[in-house]
């Protein structure tokens, strides 16, 4: 199933089958969505009233528009990369101090990959764009997004995160052991990588 937000007609749907007593389960193939839309939705958008499409439809519209005005981590991030040194640079003198050459590189649509050519040429590798709204094209950075939401929820207000803050997390994040690298972390991976380099 494509991913896409409910419409005004689906939340009239299920308000009419759930005030009916209609199980979330029949629910979800009537309106065709997946079963967690439909529990999801009734959390979200039922009040103290019973649950109504036209009402949960603006609390939705509400959300989306207060998510979009908030700002992203990677903005933040980007923002903060810039100020201190052009981030293409800053990846392109990290992927080049790698033991093991990096044959592909899979980016986000993020502005931060924007000129990829000079990335492919300078890292002599290929770098592919995940298509919009086609998360399993870039699973290692969806996985990575999920890891820092623990840090940062979605309703985190970065703009009173301060250095300090963004540092201790980088470190629990490098610290933390990873299956796909038999359980090392990224910081001794690294580490181990940069010694055999000056050997």
């Amino acid at each position: 199933m494509l991913h896409r937000h409910l419409t005004l007609d689906q939340r009239n749907q299920i308000a009419y089958l759930f005030s009916g007593h209609i199980s979330k389960k029949s629910i979800t193939e009537t309106i065709s969505c997946h079963p967690s839309t439909v529990t999801r939705e009734l959390q979200r958008n039922r009040t103290d009233k019973p649950y109504a499409g036209s009402i949960a439809h603006g609390q939705a519209k509400q959300r989306r528009r207060s998510a979009s005005s908030r700002p992203h981590v990677s903005d933040y991030i980007y923002r903060h990369m810039v100020e201190r040194l052009n981030a293409k640079q800053c990846i392109i003198k990290a992927f080049g101090q790698m033991a093991e050459p990096v044959h592909t590189l899979t980016c986000d649509r993020g502005s931060e990959f924007s000129l990829p050519s000079d990335l492919q040429k300078k890292l002599q590798a290929l770098a592919y764009f995940a298509d919009a709204r086609s998360p399993w094209q870039r699973g290692s950075v969806e996985n990575f997004n999920g890891l820092l939401r623990q840090y940062f929820p979605r309703s985190f207000d970065f703009s009173r995160i301060t250095a300090g803050q963004l540092r201790a997390v980088e470190t629990q994040v490098n610290d933390r052991p990873r299956k796909r690298l038999n359980y090392w972390n990224p910081a001794g991976v690294f580490f181990n990588q940069l010694i055999a380099l000056q050997s």
